[in-house]
């Protein structure tokens, strides 16, 4: 199937109490390159870009993230007066929303948060795990659109697995599905449309984000985790989890002692405990 051009993309009002406009493609290349084209003429937001499938769809540090069917990939667009450093809040923010439509999906369905969804948890910046098998994923990318660099049109892509938990030779992956939540992907985007207009609120363009700090380090894994970080190719930090600093940052606690603030790096859990969904290659 060819991706769908500009023409084919229809906007429609969501039946979701958000209210945010969605633009609905069968298939595309990324939606977040859909939602930067949107930036480039003019559109401010909110907006989403959902498309049925991905098929060159990103992650973080230029990964590939796949797109199959029955999953959700939806980028949200929209326009926000602050700082880049303050920008960087936004994954977080996102985090916490994407934790909070699961967990209403979860409890419109009626699935019991007592059995595998009680494993689920956020892994810094930008990642939604049960236990140590990725779920979902966030990318946030920004741009400014005023001269004087305080207004950003910000786009934060979401890709869940909502129904297939795809192979991934080098990490482990779930699926919805497989922790007993069945919902759709439409489904899905309504409960994250709720969520992200609330944390968005919430946030007040870093005014609010202490609250998002807490929200977010409530759902993380307990203090005293075991984790890995890879700062570059040839450099990693070994340690335990010691929170969030006020800006967002990772803090890991080295094993002498010293307390490092991350802002950019690939987090590993290292955890003795069975991982649920699909098994390593």
């Amino acid at each position: 199937m060819e991706d769908q051009s500009d023409a084919d993309i229809e906007k429609r009002k969501p039946a979701s109490p958000g209210g945010t406009p969605v633009a609905h493609v069968h298939t595309t290349g990324s939606t977040n390159a859909d939602a930067m084209v949107h930036v480039e003429v003019g559109e401010t937001g909110p907006l989403w870009i959902h498309a049925d499938e991905q098929t060159v769809g990103r992650g973080r540090s230029g990964r590939a993230w796949q797109g199959a069917q029955g999953n959700l990939h939806a980028s949200f667009l929209a326009t926000f007066e602050c700082t880049p450093q303050t920008a960087a809040q936004i994954s977080l923010v996102a985090g916490v929303a994407l934790m909070d439509a699961v967990l209403s999906a979860a409890k419109e369905a009626g699935a019991s948060l007592t059995g595998a969804l009680q494993g689920l948890r956020l892994k810094w910046p930008n990642d939604l795990f049960c236990e140590t098998a990725k779920l979902g994923g966030i990318l946030v990318e920004t741009t400014a659109i005023s001269a004087d660099d305080t207004e950003r049109a910000v786009v934060i892509g979401f890709g869940v697995n909502v129904g297939v938990a795809p192979q991934v030779a080098d990490r482990p992956t779930t699926a919805l599905c497989d922790l007993g939540l069945t919902v759709s992907p439409a489904d899905m985007l309504r409960h994250l449309d709720v969520a992200l207009v609330n944390a968005l609120q919430d946030w007040k363009c870093g005014v609010g984000f202490e609250r998002i700090r807490q929200r977010w380090t409530s759902h993380a894994g307990p203090q005293g985790e075991a984790l890995q970080v890879n700062l570059d190719p040839e450099k990693t930090l070994s340690g335990k989890f010691a929170g969030l600093d006020e800006s967002g940052a990772l803090l890991i606690c080295d094993d002498e002692g010293t307390l490092h603030n991350i802002t950019f790096g690939d987090v590993e859990i290292v955890s003795p405990n069975p991982t649920p969904g699909t098994p390593r290659d």
